[in-house]
């Protein structure tokens, strides 16, 4: 399964939002496939893998991505300021 907290493959806005205590066997936090995942002042933590990016778009802004048991974010993001990133690859 993929997306445990959220499945995306279209535009998706999340703001102010917590994702936790999510599994998955990929992205258990967040699997992006397509389009532009926006995150503003959200928190991705304590999920089996926090955002796995397949080929789309993620903006991340004042967002807290950390503590997520395999990586916090997988694949290309766009650091649009004032975000804490625990394990990227």
């Amino acid at each position: 399964n993929q997306g445990g907290g959220l499945f995306s493959d279209e535009a998706t806005m999340l703001s102010n939002v917590t994702v936790s205590g999510n599994q998955a066997n990929q992205g258990g936090g967040i699997f992006s496939t397509a389009g532009t995942t926006e995150l503003q002042s959200a928190t991705i933590a304590n999920n089996s893998d926090g955002i796995l990016n397949f080929v789309a778009t993620i903006e991340l802004r004042n967002t807290i991505v950390a503590e997520n048991l395999n990586f916090d974010v997988s694949g290309l993001f766009d650091d649009l300021g004032n975000n804490l990133i625990g394990i990227s690859d």
